[in-house]
């Protein structure tokens, strides 16, 4: 299958076993089992909710973050940020996990932004070894991406023209929506903004938003497959599944399922339901617990399909 969130994912894997990255994987593997401690659990429960907007920079954003609690006015907040640095601070690795994040953040984050800038060739992975193997399965996402018609704006000339128009609006959107930035694309404020466009404008600001979809969806697929297992949810164990809007190929879905899933592996699953395979991106994942031995999860967030093909093209 080569859509964008399974070749980001396959990516992800690969890049977790090449050199120093893999003791970013191993560093936090081990947090994570360490299950009895409740400052790794807050601390993995932390790093996971930023890797989204940072990507790997998360280890070094969230000591940052820490660091400026321990000066907070809140009591509460000042000692659960004094119990989660000196747990992690202790780890004889730390210092070096929290240099690696700023080298690969920095390497990542530049790879993502070339996989929709660079279209006259491959993107290349800017670190050194890179197998043949990271390689092809980078031109497999970029493949995807461009499968997708994410692209199409940039490739098409005469919607080359309308962008350099309108490069003040765009400008002038880009700014008007930097603040929600570190939330998902198409989040509701984006939404508001977009809603109150002409309709020239709104097609261009969907385009503008696609694209920042894409590497949100490319950046958080990496990330999955680097740190975290992708869980199915196979359609035997649905128990109960509720959808909005499903003439669009990305709508709100809810499904509960009687199978027990981590709250803290990131925010991609995929199930199998009427035959279809599909992705769900989460925004809420709730297990409730019951003494006779019928616990369920609920995941509340948005279907994304696996054929992908001109599915994200502005016409």
């Amino acid at each position: 299958m080569i859509d964008i969130i399974s070749s980001s994912i396959r990516l992800g894997k690969l890049l977790r076993e090449h050199g120093e990255l893999n003791n970013i994987a191993v560093f936090f593997s081990q947090i994570v089992n360490e299950k009895s401690n409740p400052w790794a659990f807050e601390y993995v429960k932390l790093v996971s909710s930023k890797f989204g907007q940072y990507g790997l920079y998360a280890f070094d954003v969230v000591d940052q973050i820490l660091i400026q609690n321990l000066e907070n006015e809140d009591d509460f907040a000042k000692r659960m940020a004094l119990e989660i640095r000196t747990f992690v601070t202790e780890k004889s690795n730390y210092k070096e996990v929290l240099g690696l994040s700023k080298k690969y953040g920095a390497v990542l984050n530049d790879y993502v932004g070339q996989l929709l800038t660079k279209t006259n060739d491959y993107p290349q992975i800017k670190m050194e070894n890179v197998s043949l193997k990271i390689q092809q399965c980078s031109n497999e996402l970029s493949t995807a991406i461009l499968r997708s018609g994410v692209l199409s704006w940039i490739s098409d000339p005469g919607k080359i023209e309308i962008l350099k128009k309108e490069m003040s609006f765009v400008g002038e959107y880009e700014a008007q929506t930097a603040e929600f930035e570190h939330l998902h694309p198409y989040n509701k404020n984006t939404r508001k903004v977009i809603n109150s466009l002409s309709t020239k404008q709104r097609k261009i600001a969907y385009q503008i938003e696609n694209i920042r979809f894409v590497q949100y969806l490319s950046r958080c697929g990496m990330l999955q497959g680097f740190f975290f297992e992708l869980f199915d949810i196979p359609e035997s164990h649905i128990m109960k599944i509720k959808e909005i809007y499903r003439d669009q190929s990305i709508h709100p879905i809810i499904i509960k399922t009687d199978l027990i899933y981590p709250t803290n592996h990131m925010f991609l699953f995929r199930y199998f339901f009427e035959g279809k395979v599909s992705y769900l991106l989460a925004k809420r994942v709730t297990i409730h617990f019951s003494h006779e031995d019928k616990s369920t999860t609920t995941l509340i967030g948005y279907r994304y399909p696996t054929n992908e093909y001109s599915l994200l093209r502005i016409d």
